[in-house]
């Protein structure tokens, strides 16, 4: 199952029409796993963007398709800008992005690194063993129903 056939059932089971997936990401299907496959420019990305959001949609794609057991992430090297600024920015979000590579595979079983990217992910943390996913300092103000519609909590 390619990219579009993906998309088109998740659209159909969704109900969803409007569903895109980022032109950063191609996906394959075979065998039970999905192999997602992030290009250097979705890898350097800022993480709330569609081309690097590869958790939130290995996540629905899971949850949507039964038969996907495994989901696989690879990509290629980010490229960096010419233009020091820029190129210090975009290795900022690329450092981001290793440390939630790192993070969502400890966290789930069925999500691993592909053999050609995972040197790359021990490698930075080896470099950055104090790096730490941090925690919200308040309590949010709006809470998830269970049907995941944002509530506002009744402010006494």
């Amino acid at each position: 199952m390619e990219k579009e056939l993906l998309l088109e059932r998740l659209k159909r089971i969704t109900g969803n029409d409007n569903l895109k997936f980022p032109s950063q990401i191609q996906l394959s299907f075979k065998e039970f796993t999905l192999t997602m496959h992030i290009n250097g420019k979705g890898v350097r990305d800022n993480m709330q963007t569609n081309g690097s959001a590869f958790e939130g949609w290995a996540i629905c794609i899971k949850a949507y398709i039964p038969e996907i057991k495994n989901i696989i992430l690879s990509w290629d090297n980010p490229n960096y800008s010419d233009d020091e600024k820029e190129k210090n920015r975009q290795t900022k979000h690329y450092n981001r992005f290793l440390m939630r590579v790192y993070s969502f595979a400890k966290f789930f079983d069925w999500f691993s690194i592909s053999k050609n990217n995972k040197q790359l992910v021990n490698e930075f943390k080896q470099n950055h063993s104090n790096l730490f996913i941090n925690y919200p300092k308040t309590e949010s103000k709006e809470k998830i129903s269970e049907n995941c519609q944002i509530k506002k909590e009744k402010q006494n």
